[in-house]
């Protein structure tokens, strides 16, 4: 809709920092300058024009009070924004993940809360409350991704909800056994992509993660927990 794609964006300034970093390890200070500098450009223009106070919405879609600031997730540069999240990954629910927020940052939790309500267009949710995540223009309306809710997992310290991620993941795995791209939030057995390897691998470090942070969830009694920081 818009010319600049905020998470993007986001992924972009801190890689190019990262990249610095290699730069300056190898001997190249000055492109190393140059990287860091375009990074930290980067960073303070989103913090400028990508953060805007949030709008009000009917406190029924859990929202928020509309008195907070939040990432947008596409902006132009002169004051217009988009206020929404995409399944897809770099996204605004993401920016711990990519290293952008942490995750008690008050704009991302005020975002994050924005992201994962109705207040977000493509957030969708079962008629029975069995599901709920975010999807994309890409699959349609009504229709949920897996990916959406293991970066929703992957960014949650609070144990009940990443169990909630975990126990729609596996019903959304409708017996196959592996994760889809996108699901229909009124039946998980119709889905598109039998196997979505991005899907997969980041389950993957999903459950890596909770098997050192969180092992209860996914251990059985008694299993080793591995040793070693969280991937």
């Amino acid at each position: 809709m818009l010319p600049f794609l905020v998470p993007a964006n986001c992924m972009a300034a801190v890689e190019l920092l990262g990249v610095a970093e290699i730069l300056s390890a190898t001997g190249r200070p000055e492109l190393a300058a140059r990287a860091a500098q375009l990074g930290s450009s980067v960073r303070a223009a989103l913090e400028r024009l990508a953060v805007m106070p949030e709008p009000e919405f009917p406190p029924a879609a859990g929202a928020g009070s509309g008195k907070g600031r939040v990432y947008v997730y596409e902006i132009d540069g002169f004051g217009n924004a988009l206020f929404m999240d995409d399944a897809n990954a770099p996204s605004l629910l993401s920016l711990p993940l990519l290293g952008y927020a942490n995750t008690s940052d008050p704009v991302y939790r005020a975002t994050r809360q924005r992201v994962l309500s109705r207040a977000n267009p493509f957030f969708f949710e079962s008629r029975d409350g069995a599901f709920s995540g975010v999807g994309s223009p890409h699959t349609g309306p009504g229709r949920i991704w897996p990916l959406s809710l293991i970066i929703q997992a992957l960014t949650s310290e609070d144990e009940a909800e990443i169990a909630g991620c975990l126990a729609q993941l596996e019903a959304a795995a409708a017996a196959t056994g592996f994760m889809h791209e996108a699901f229909a939030a009124d039946d998980a057995a119709d889905f598109s992509r039998p196997w979505f390897a991005w899907a997969n691998v980041l389950f993957g470090q999903l459950v890596l993660r909770l098997a050192a942070a969180h092992p209860r969830l996914v251990l059985r009694p008694g299993a080793p927990v591995p040793a070693g920081p969280p991937p």
